[in-house]
């Protein structure tokens, strides 16, 4: 993520030397996101479910005789 904003950020600020219709709030708004993300992703936490979702799928399958 971080990686792919700031790709985005460089391409946006070279590109508004050649180009003076890229406004700086549509860099600010990049860089904006950027830094919630970064917060948003810091934040996140594994969820049990999932976990055990995970699990129970990576059981193999028993036979069952009737």
């Amino acid at each position: 993520m971080k990686h792919t904003l700031a790709h985005e950020i460089n391409r946006l600020t070279a590109l508004q030397k050649k180009n003076k219709d890229i406004r700086p709030d549509e860099i600010q708004a990049a860089v904006e996101e950027r830094n919630a993300l970064s917060v948003l992703i810091k934040k996140a936490r594994v969820r049990l479910d999932a976990v055990q979702l995970a699990s129970l799928e990576a059981q193999p399958k028993r036979c069952q005789f009737h």
